[in-house]
């Protein structure tokens, strides 16, 4: 046996494997050893099984031959609008965005816009710019509270340290700058009186010399992030957060002497079991307010003082916020689910300045809506809504004025602005994009109890009398949801196929009750919700129901390995950065805390909870050409989990193949990586599943 990993052979195949980019034969290592002899290739009965490293060094591409490149192509050419921030009067709001998206995806711009002038322009704004300090990247923006200053982090050159620029956006004193140390600078937010500033800095590792070894043990604490406030007129810095708290997220209080977080033990820091805490700007021990059943996000203090907002769910990644909106004493006391039963998943919710109700943002059956929670009992009311996705919602101090990213099926990403009942689009932020496929519709299905809502796309022309190939997307998570949004995966769309992105147990948009509906079962009750809703995608539109194939990636490449060990019903597969087991699963990944709400209790002490769910014992019922993915740097779903099921399918002659791709971690950020895993996946439906 070889030992190394087979370097792929230039496909037949009349829809290319991208020969232009070179790839590696190299052994790979288990995330969780220091060092592993050469890998044994698995064996291939058929020649059908082979695994790739695609090279970092690869030469300027050419531009896409397939219609999924150039429609993924078209997509990542989009400018994606990022750290939305309103002032609190409401005139002005800035936000950064990567002029160059397909080149420079990393280097942001920090743009304001005069929201008074219906016609005003965005004017560039950035410290560095300009200067021969030639910042690469500005970004996080904040407003001082009387909006007319502007914080931003500029990450300068290599060897250069980022800085926090202080900027006068009216142009009547010079900007002001702080250095930052590496890993400081996001989360900023302003003292109510405007002479202190508030940011998360990450603390780092000692370094290591050369061939030292990196040791791991409880009397080491990994790096934590903090919070530090920094004093605008002496530029004293001062570490407000107690050392032996990680902070996740936070928010001052009015007063500015406070500060409300979201924290986990800084030995093990932790998401999935953080509290919400209480701790002086100046310093000392943190009091728990509140000691959840779930997972906290988005902490809000009330105007008043007395209330802090946050939402309570089920959550399976840090950051992907949703559940139920709960309010609490800020001195402690019970906390009030203010939206128990509802069918809907709250993502986002901002006071209003009475402290008796609050904006929400909230994801209801694939739809989003901007409503008006009260704190004192009733439903409140829809504001606005719409077949699209809603993100990033400012909310002015009048309690009407808001701020958000917009997208649909038809539109790119903008920013909508104006009352909270009738926003409108800013027309210096709307973008045209042809789309290279048919139209797209929710439709919905029955499963068990429930009614699934799903996305369907239809290829770029429908011939009557025809019947077309189904490829299904399953979104990752689990606690996530397909939305009304241009996506890549709709690239696929353009050679001929419908895409099907569903929504099954256990995702957004339902309520609570359902996004729980898949604790203790992953893999029964949502496996059969999706294919629920392939057979309503066949009563809907032409689709040869005897021609479906699945894909996804996370949540979603689980999802994948998993119908592939269930049924034969797809004809082929990919699945991305996927989970085979989760025993040793639990032991590779940096985020087992999210596993335990999920399975009842640890792998260590429920052990059998955890295999009833696992892929690879039921490899051998796998029949499926399936195409697995994973970035080399993924610490969230580890290189090691697709290898494991790589392999397995090689040993028993299923056609499969293993791509890796150095330097990427769980989300791509290469565009021409992005590009190649769509084309990948085309030609690797077009081999097993052709749409023509």
């Amino acid at each position: 046996m070889s030992a190394t990993i087979a370097t792929m052979r230039r496909s037949p195949s009349p829809r290319r494997l991208l020969s232009w980019l070179p790839v590696l034969a190299l052994p790979l290592a288990a995330c969780d050893e220091s060092k592993l002899p050469p890998m044994p290739a698995a064996p291939r009965p058929n020649g059908s099984a082979s695994a790739v490293v695609v090279s970092a060094e690869a030469p300027a591409a050419p531009p896409p031959t397939t219609a999924a490149g150039r429609a993924a192509d078209a997509l990542f050419a989009l400018r994606s609008y990022r750290h939305l921030t309103l002032s609190s009067d409401g005139a002005r709001l800035a936000y950064s965005v990567a002029l160059d998206p397909l080149r420079a995806p990393k280097q942001r711009t920090v743009f304001v816009l005069d929201r008074r002038s219906p016609d005003a322009a965005p004017q560039r704004v950035g410290g560095a710019t300009g200067t021969s300090e030639g910042a690469i990247s500005e970004r996080s923006p904040a407003f001082s509270p009387d909006g007319k200053s502007l914080a931003v982090v500029s990450e300068g050159k290599a060897g250069r340290p980022a800085k926090l620029w202080i900027i006068d956006v009216e142009g009547n004193a010079p900007a002001k700058s702080y250095p930052l140390g590496s890993g400081a600078g996001s989360s900023l937010r302003f003292s109510s009186d405007g002479g202190r500033l508030a940011y998360l800095t990450t603390d780092h590792a000692p370094d290591r010399a050369p061939g030292d070894p990196d040791i791991h043990d409880l009397a080491s604490p990994p790096p934590g992030q903090r919070l530090e406030i920094l004093n605008l007129t002496t530029g004293e810095r001062l570490r407000a957060s107690p050392a032996d708290l990680q902070i996740h997220d936070y928010a001052f209080t009015p007063d500015g002497n406070a500060f409300v977080a979201i924290a986990s033990p800084a030995a093990r820091p932790d998401y999935f079991s953080a509290k919400l805490v209480s701790f002086s700007a100046t310093g000392g021990g943190a009091r728990v307010i509140h000691s959840p059943a779930r997972q906290l996000g988005e902490p809000r203090v009330s105007p008043d003082g007395k209330l802090v907002a946050f939402i309570e769910g089920l959550m399976s990644d840090e950051g992907n916020t949703g559940g139920d909106l709960f309010v609490v004493p800020i001195e402690g006391g019970p906390a009030k689910n203010l939206t128990a039963g509802r069918k809907g998943t709250i993502v986002a919710a901002r006071f209003r300045p009475e402290s008796r109700s609050l904006v929400a943002d909230e994801i209801v059956d694939g739809r989003y809506a901007l409503d008006s929670i009260p704190i004192e009992g009733g439903q409140g009311e829809t504001l606005f809504q719409a077949e699209a996705a809603f993100w990033g919602l400012e909310l002015a101090a009048d309690g009407d004025t808001v701020a958000f990213t917009h997208a649909s099926l038809d539109a790119p990403l903008s920013i909508w602005s104006g009352p909270v009942r009738a926003p409108q689009p800013i027309a210096a932020t709307r973008q045209t994009f042809d789309k290279p496929w048919g139209m797209a519709w929710s439709l919905h299905a029955p499963s068990d109890a429930y009614s699934i809502q799903s996305f369907l796309t239809a290829p770029p022309k429908v011939e009557p009398g025809r019947r077309y190939p189904l490829i299904v997307i399953v979104h990752g998570g689990p606690a996530a949801s397909a939305v009304a949004m241009l996506h890549e995966y709709e690239s696929l769309a353009a050679e001929g196929y419908f895409i099907l992105r569903p929504n099954p147990r256990g995702s957004f948009g339902q309520g609570e009750a359902f996004q729980e509906a898949n604790a203790g079962d992953l893999g029964g009750g949502d496996l059969r919700d999706i294919q629920a809703s392939v057979k309503a995608a066949v009563e809907a539109a032409p689709i040869d129901p005897e021609q479906v194939a699945i894909a996804g990636w996370s949540y979603g490449g689980f999802m994948t390995m998993w119908a592939v060990t269930q049924t034969t019903q797809f004809r082929a597969a990919v699945a991305g950065a996927g989970i085979v087991d989760w025993t040793s699963y639990y032991g590779q990944t940096d985020i087992a805390g999210w596993m335990p709400p999920y399975f009842g209790a640890s792998v260590y002490d429920q052990p059998a909870a955890y295999a009833k769910s696992s892929p690879i014992l039921f490899i051998q019922q796998a029949k499926t050409p399936t195409l697995v993915i994973v970035g080399e740097n993924d610490t969230d779903c580890p290189a090691p989990q697709s290898r494991q099921f790589w392999q397995a399918l090689a040993e028993r002659g299923v056609p499969s193949q293993l791509v890796i791709y150095p330097g990427e971690a769980h989300g791509f950020s290469s565009p021409l990586h992005r590009r190649d895993r769509i084309e990948r996946m085309a030609a690797w439906f077009q081999k097993y599943m052709p749409s023509k």
